[in-house]
């Protein structure tokens, strides 16, 4: 009988990752090692809410069972980490509460298993995310690990597993400033580590002064405009100080903004210097866009600040000039960042976004080839980038294209193939879910997903594929649709299987996972798409 192991208190030594600087650090390997997690997953790891008990009117404390079993005999010790994030306001991201690190010290058998409790307390009503990770002491053969995902709903009633559709009613942004998702408040977390520390690129935002921190410090908040053309939150972009000796510009360091566009660095007290500059790029671990008149280059915004105090902590927030090519660039970057995101919560990494071409000069649209994406000079005010994204993200999953004959002047409205309507029909999909339904094309074109009965009928029409997955989805009842299916079953019947080359690949494959047929087809019906019939 294969030995199943404890955690117990004397085997466990709590380290517990500090905020502004750990936060990204993980970011980082996390995204650097999804590929190697999904490949060879030798922890598998399961993590379910076991209770939750009321402290006020308005928050939970939580806990989480977290059993850790080896798929390959662990000689060294573990290393587990997690992260909690919530669902921002605006829903086009999540934001961090929390973050964590648990080392073990015993090995285990092949089947063994560690056990242990996460405890959250102070939760408030929302959606959270919880990550867990877990990684060997290096070994003759390298590292191994594991990675899983916990999402889960806190309302006034209790806690349930999942996003509870009725908390997201879809992914448009909702109106009004970011700023009204910052404050979180007190929350402590235990099981891991004794509790949370002060998040400390966030305390120093809220209070508008750095002396919460100690330092010196430079830290600030960038913005872009969005395509209404309202502020918004520069994400996850990579950031470069740089300081002036007097006679020439070196680096200081770099980093990246966090989901609510702060950054934070520390600098050497004595350091003597009469400027700062600071870079902004369209770049981070997953995606990279490039400036196809500037050789290639990542595009970037940048700014200088005097050293009004030195040896003292420094802010040097920023917005960038609306209607300008850099704008726009940043605009392509944080649709790369919103369709990832979307994609990350419904259960499955798209992979990288490294090769995002912008020619600001060109007249034109968008265009994906082979891993690629090109957007030219008319498009980033439209659904286009997002929709190009998904392209390259269909790609990844499946690490081909799916065959779509006819495609080279295909219309939303009119028949083509069944390989062309399911590659155009999702693209087109996955941006309206961040506009209600609504594709917005260049040329002045908008489509509302509820309504495609002017289109030409059945699976060979991109609109009524990109229809049928909408009524799949949405809550709005139609003539023949009552259904809606989170975006997590949707998004798993396309990648779960292999590459479909069809909408009836991905119909058949909604089918094996078990998910509900009877309902679901008249989903598909509504839109002509008879694969079920009576």
């Amino acid at each position: 009988m294969k030995a199943k192991v404890l955690l117990l208190l004397s085997s466990v030594i709590f380290l517990f990752a500090g905020f502004a600087c750990a936060s990204y650090e993980q970011r980082e390997i996390a995204s650097a090692d999804s590929d190697f997690y999904e490949k060879f997953e030798y922890y598998e790891i399961k993590t379910e809410i076991s209770d939750y008990r009321k402290t006020n009117e308005t928050k939970w404390d939580i806990t989480m069972s977290v059993d850790l079993i080896a798929r390959q005999a662990i000689r060294a010790g573990t290393d587990i980490a997690y992260t909690l994030n919530k669902l921002s306001m605006d829903r086009y991201g999540t934001y961090e509460i929390g973050t964590g690190r648990l080392v073990v010290n015993a090995g285990l058998e092949i089947g063994g298993t560690l056990q242990r409790e996460l405890t959250v307390n102070d939760l408030s009503t929302g959606q959270y995310e919880l990550i867990i990770q877990a990684t060997s002491a290096p070994t003759e053969s390298g590292k191994i690990g594991g990675r899983t995902q916990l999402l889960f709903t806190v309302t006034e009633s209790g806690v349930s597993k999942g996003w509870r559709d009725t908390y997201i009613p879809s992914y448009a942004p909702a109106r009004g400033d970011r700023a009204s998702n910052k404050g979180e408040g007190e929350v402590t977390i235990s099981g891991f580590g004794t509790g949370i520390q002060p998040d400390l690129d966030r305390l120093v935002i809220l209070s508008d002064h750095a002396s919460v921190i100690q330092g010196p410090y430079l830290y600030g908040n960038w913005k872009s405009y969005d395509k209404a053309h309202r502020k918004k939150t520069i994400r996850n972009a990579k950031v470069v100080v740089r300081y002036y000796t007097g006679s020439a510009w070196r680096i200081l360091g770099e980093t990246h903004t966090n989901d609510n566009g702060n950054w934070l660095m520390k600098y050497p007290e004595g350091l003597k210097t009469a400027w700062w500059q600071v870079i902004v790029y369209t770049q981070s671990s997953f995606a990279n866009v490039k400036n196809v008149n500037d050789g290639n280059h990542t595009w970037h915004a940048s700014a200088l600040f005097s050293n009004r105090s030195p040896g003292e902590n420094q802010k040097m927030d920023a917005t960038l000039t609306d209607h300008t090519a850099v704008n726009d660039a940043f605009k392509i970057y944080d649709d790369i960042v919103s369709v990832r995101n979307l994609f990350l919560h419904a259960g499955k990494s798209p992979k990288s976004a490294n090769n995002v071409f912008y020619d600001s000069v060109m007249d034109g649209y968008g265009r994906h080839n082979s891993g690629s994406v090109y957007i030219y000079k008319n498009a980033p005010d439209y659904n286009v980038t997002m929709h190009e994204i998904t392209h390259l993200y269909m790609y990844n999953l499946y690490q081909e294209m799916p065959d779509h004959p006819n495609c080279s002047q295909h219309n939303i409205y009119k028949v083509s193939s069944q390989g062309c309507a399911w590659v155009e029909g999702w693209a087109i999909f996955i941006p309206a879910l961040f506009t209600n339904g609504i594709f917005e094309f260049p040329n002045g074109v908008v489509v509302d997903l509820e309504t495609t009965t002017i289109f030409e009928r059945g699976d060979m029409v991109e609109g009524r594929v990109a229809g049928a997955l909408w009524d799949v989805y949405d809550d709005v009842p139609d003539a023949l649709d009552h259904f809606t299916a989170p975006l997590a079953d949707i998004y798993k019947a396309m990648w779960s299987g292999g590459t479909k080359h069809t909408f009836l690949e991905w119909w058949e494959e909604w089918k094996s996972l078990g998910y509900n047929v009877e309902e679901a087809k008249w989903s598909l019906k509504e839109n002509s798409i008879d694969y079920e019939p009576q």
